[in-house]
């Protein structure tokens, strides 16, 4: 009786080998990329909070009573005739939310320097 694989005409030791190599390999370059940002210090570098100028130079809109929705920080929703600010990317959130995320949050990815090169 022929096996799976004979019938295929795969070798399965040859292709778990190759799978293998190709994992180390990968691992290798994984671990060549950490050992580089620890070098770097990045791990425990955190960027600064957002400037003030920053946070207060994003658009504005003010809430309609059609525009629905609520803040992803506070999770609460808009109501009508309610300031909100505008990310860059297009996110909406409460005015005094967004500012106090973006005085406190720090992130080592440098996430929030985004905003101040914009």
């Amino acid at each position: 009786m022929v096996d799976y694989f004979e019938e295929r005409g795969i070798n399965a030791l040859e292709d778990a080998s190759a799978r293998r190599a190709h994992l180390e390999s990968q691992i290798m370059r994984l671990m060549a990329d950490f050992n580089l940002f620890e070098e770097l210090g990045m791990p425990n570098q955190l960027a600064p909070p957002a400037s003030k100028e920053v946070v207060n130079n994003l658009a504005e809109e003010k809430v309609t009573k059609d525009d629905g929705g609520k803040c992803d920080i506070c999770l609460k929703e808009y109501e009508a005739e309610e300031l909100i600010k505008i990310m860059p990317c297009k996110h909406r959130f409460h005015s005094e939310c967004i500012h106090a995320w973006l005085s406190k949050v720090r992130s080592p990815f440098r996430f929030l320097t985004y905003y101040q090169l914009l």
